[in-house]
Formats: C-alpha cells, structure tokens, sequence
C-alpha cells in the first residue's frame, strides 16, 4: 500500500492527473466490431481506434474505461459488462459486446463510429488499436 500511496503522492506534487497508463474498451456486434474516429481536433486526428485513454491517479482500469467510453460516446457502460481480455505494456484492453451498435455515438473527440469486420479494418489504425491485433497475432503464432 506505501507503494501506491509514494505513486499518487508524487503525481499529486506534478499537478498531473494522468498516469502513462491506458484502458482501452473493444465494442463488437455479433460479427464486427465497432471503431470510434478520432476527430480532426483532438490528439491522434483521423485515426480509427478503440474507445479509451489514460487511466486518472486513483482509478482503477476498468473505471477509466467506463469513463473514457462514456467522454468519447455518450455510452455508459456499467463495469461488469466488460471484461478484462489483454494487458499489453501499459494498456489494458476490456471487450463488450452490444446489440446496437447505432447507440454508440460522436463527441468532440470522435467524428464517426463505425463497424468493420475483422478481415476488412481501415488502414489508419491508432497506435494502441494497432499494437493489439499485433500482439494478439502473435499470442496465436
């Protein structure tokens, strides 16, 4: 408990709220899966990704994802609806699936959502969305 107690004593001390590390939330249907664009005036324009971001000092990954999912969307998810499916460097990855994917809106920070099918994703993938189907192929070699 000292441990965490020195890490958020000193994030304190920055003024940071931020920690470096991410939640990250995979939407899917039953056959796609469901992608957020960033918007041309938010950090990492036009790339498509998943929802989420860094996790706050004193939250808990699958907190932050709720939250993020919910800045990025407007869609609120409760926690037990996600589960936890990957812990990559620094990120953390939670899936849940929806029956409707038009429920998942746009915000300032993402201009379009859409879905894709895993064989047919867009080119423009963020970093952090890009890193997981780059690990997750090399979990199944």
């Amino acid at each position: 408990m000292l441990l965490i107690e020195l890490f958020n004593d000193l994030f304190e001390r920055s003024g940071s709220t931020k920690t470096s590390a991410t939640a990250w939330v995979i939407l899917y249907t039953d056959k796609k899966l469901i992608l957020g664009k960033r918007s041309p005036s938010s950090n990492n324009p036009n790339l498509w990704n998943f929802f989420g971001g860094h996790i706050d000092v004193g939250e808990s990954a699958v907190e932050a994802a709720c939250r993020e999912l919910k800045e990025e969307t407007g869609y609120k998810i409760d926690e037990s609806k996600l589960k936890e499916i990957a812990k990559i460097g620094s990120a953390t990855y939670f899936s849940a699936k929806i029956s409707d994917p038009n429920s998942i809106g746009t915000t300032k920070e993402v201009s379009a959502v859409k879905t894709f099918k895993l064989t047919d994703l867009p080119n423009n993938l963020h970093s952090k969305t890009e890193n997981f189907f780059t690990n997750l192929a090399n979990l199944l070699d």
